[in-house]
């Protein structure tokens, strides 16, 4: 949303989009403060010199509201720094949120201080006062009393009050300097309060400000800063040496921890460069330790391994895997290290050891440790060394994977299954799966890699048949489809999604697209699928007899896509993307079906371009996946050669979006030839300027022209040498 605002500011086309099915009193959609559409908001934070604007945030805030009394996570959907521009000096308004507060039976600071954005007013500074002994989310309402009562010498007794208690709570330590004026009487408090913190971070941030204020120099600096990093510890939400690399980075005690630091996964390379910006060492130190990608350095590290056993440089830099930042990167060099030992005959313990620890890993993350771990000691053949190793709670050791590049680490739990099955018996996948009681959350993930390995066949096929869901789901298709399964079990999974699939469900268009796929490449003629299919069309043709299009039933996406792929030309294709429009103004329950009969009702090459507009709209406003655009398109100029030929011929009269949009599909679809590439390479010799600007369907996104073709240039043609052979 803030990209949209960024780029197009007032933009009177994106209000005329949202306006319509914005206003609060039309619609309850903010029952427990939440919101089904973004329309509301889009006018709220984006619009807020609009008069409409105003009057919902009015509404929102009144009593008259029906669900006014459930109402209190509204707070935090409100845009209240954008609102408090536009509405700080308006009485109404400012009025609107006190009586909307009071009706709150509890208010923390956090919901006090957005409040106060707007409304500052003594009643919600004595509501902030009241609330800071209490010590839970104090910062909020210290930033509170520091933003809007600066000079209120009511709200500067209450700060005061607290940074000289006996008990100071941690997120005031780092305020001491904005609290307490004089320098000098702010260290003698956080001398006091220093040492006692639990936050070492906080002491070092208030530290570093008061440091630069004072007029000569303090023993006690020295003193705290040496106090606060011996005894601080790093947490998810703080780190006391971090904050010394940003405010001390002349100490030379500091320094040296910085370039200590970096040999580390965890360095926090942001507050290294920026507290030694003007270090040209540590900043040629912090360029080296991030020389290339992470995609290039899996590379990298993946050829090492295929080094001869003997060449002990590799081994020892592969040997550092644990200072890799990157979670795959640093299972990859792992497992590559785990290779070398064993090809090498001798595999010492301590290294043996050393993995087991990295998958008895806790903390920050524990998740990619422990996978590096498992993954090199299955290399080894050493996992029955985790049989019987126990979680601090007693449970067997869970063996955690990274969120990002799952499929790497699956390749290895595929192909290491029945190393895996003898060491960790009949509830092998419950060690994948520690929250689960029985372990299947990861039969997605290992399915979508696991036609490469045909140890993981029978009990997969087992499973499937356990687990009818998984059958129909796009990894289960993909899986079965690869496996040379029964063609009785495929069909029956395959017709299953398209009678079925997409119906409501997130992500539901992805097993139907599979399946469409299956259905094209392994049943091209089959009578069961043609039977199906027909007598949909058949039951559609009947009831349109009798009653008239108003009377039309509803399809689930991968029906609809199914007669969109398979029967374009039939005559109900284009009444059926009559039905499934958006009603003006109304919600758009078949999108998905519009989508994919849109296409198919595309019979010249401006029609698809025109579909593809409507469709990249509502793509970008309701952030869906860029495949809602390029999928069904594409098959449609697969299915239709003479189509892609008049695409293709409009090419150079096209201009803007639509010229990206043209080149994409055909790339897409297989259909450049000679003359398009032609005009590719014309585009790609230009140098990119600004004005070149088109879309790319693939992503989404704008794109410019010149970097578009080379991009085509790059991974289509020159790759693949499709045209050059």
């Amino acid at each position: 949303m803030e990209l949209m605002f960024d780029s197009y500011p007032d933009d009177q086309t994106i209000f005329d989009a949202f306006q319509p099915d914005a206003d609060p009193a039309q619609h309850e959609r903010f029952r427990y403060g939440h919101a089904e559409v973004p329309s509301t908001l889009v006018i709220l934070q984006g619009y807020t010199d609009r008069p409409e604007a105003r009057r919902y945030l009015l509404y929102l805030l009144s009593p008259a509201r029906p669900d006014f009394e459930a109402s209190g996570l509204l707070i935090d959907y409100l845009p209240w720094a954008q609102l408090a521009r536009e509405y700080r000096a308006d009485s109404e308004v400012v009025s609107a949120v006190g009586t909307f507060l009071r009706a709150q039976t509890y208010l923390s600071l956090r919901d006090l201080y957005f409040a106060s954005l707007i409304a500052r007013t003594d009643w919600v500074r004595d509501q902030i006062i009241a609330k800071l002994p209490e010590n839970v989310g104090a910062g909020w309402g210290i930033r509170a009393l520091l933003d809007g009562w600066t000079d209120d010498p009511t709200a500067r007794q209450a700060l005061n009050d607290l940074v000289t208690s006996d008990t100071v709570p941690d997120q005031a330590i780092s305020y001491l300097p904005d609290i307490i004026a004089d320098p000098a009487e702010a260290l003698d408090v956080l001398a006091v309060v220093g040492p006692k913190a639990s936050d070492q971070a906080a002491v070092i941030e208030a530290l570093g400000p008061l440091n630069q204020r004072l007029d000569a120099p303090d023993a006690r600096v020295a003193d705290l800063l040496a106090q606060a990093l011996a005894k601080g510890r790093r947490t998810w939400l703080s780190d006391p040496e971090a904050s010394a690399f940003v405010h001390f980075p002349a100490d030379d005690q500091v320094r040296q921890r910085a370039q200590d630091r970096l040999d580390r996964p965890e360095a926090p390379l942001a507050a290294i460069g920026y507290g030694f910006r003007d270090d040209t060492e540590v900043r040629h130190l912090l360029a080296a330790r991030r020389p290339l990608s992470a995609p290039l350095r899996a590379r990298l590290v993946e050829a090492l391994g295929e080094f001869p056993a003997v060449d002990d440089t590799v081994t020892t830099l592969l040997a550092l895997y644990r200072t890799e930042a990157d979670t795959t990167v640093r299972l990859l060099a792992a497992a590559a290290y785990a290779r070398r030992l064993h090809d090498g005959g001798t595999i010492p313990e301590h290294a043996i050891e050393e993995l087991i620890q990295e998958v008895r890993a806790t903390g920050l993350d524990h998740e990619g440790r422990r996978a590096a771990g498992f993954c090199a000691l299955a290399e080894l053949g050493e996992l029955p060394r985790l049989t019987d190793l126990k979680e601090a709670s007693g449970h067997p050791l869970a063996i955690q994977h990274p969120i990002a590049n799952r499929q790497v680490f699956f390749g290895f739990v595929c192909k290491h299954w029945n190393d895996i099955k003898d060491a960790f018996g009949p509830d092998y996948l419950k060690r994948f799966s520690p929250y689960s009681s029985v372990g299947t959350e990861v039969l997605e993930e290992i399915l979508a890699v696991a036609h490469d390995y045909p140890d993981t066949y029978p009990d997969l096929a087992e499973l499937l048949d356990q687990h009818r869901q998984l059958r129909v789901s796009a990894t289960g298709l993909s899986f079965l489809s690869r496996t040379n399964a029964p063609a009785d079990i495929l069909r029956d999974a395959v017709l299953s999604v398209l009678r079925g699939g997409g119906s409501g469900t997130i992500g539901g268009f992805y097993p139907v697209w599979t399946a469409l796929h299956v259905l094209v490449e392994n049943f091209p003629s089959d009578p069961e699928d043609a039977s199906w299919l027909e007598d949909v069309l058949a039951g559609l043709h009947s009831d349109i007899s009798a009653g008239g299009p108003e009377v039309l039933p509803w399809l689930s996406h991968g029906t609809a896509a199914a007669i969109a792929r398979l029967r374009p030309d039939h005559q109900l294709v284009t009444e059926l993307v009559s039905a499934y429009q958006r009603p003006d103004a109304g919600p758009w329950h078949a999108f998905l079906q519009w989508s994919e009969l849109g296409a198919a009702a595309a019979k010249t090459a401006r029609e698809v371009l025109e579909h593809a507009r409507a469709l990249t709209r509502a793509v970008r406003l309701n952030d869906l996946p860029a495949e809602v655009i390029h999928q069904p398109l594409t098959a449609r100029l697969r299915q239709n050669p003479s189509l892609a030929a008049e695409l293709r011929s409009l090419v150079p009269q096209l201009g803007g979006a639509d010229r990206g949009v043209a080149i994409r599909l055909l790339e897409r679809s297989g259909h450049i030839d000679h003359e398009l590439e032609a005009c590719l390479r014309e585009i790609a010799r230009h140098k990119a300027h600004p004005d070149d600007a088109t879309l790319d369907p693939l992503t989404a996104r704008p794109r410019n022209i010149v970097t578009l073709a080379r991009d085509i240039l790059d991974t289509t043609l020159e790759l693949t040498g499709t045209l050059h052979r």
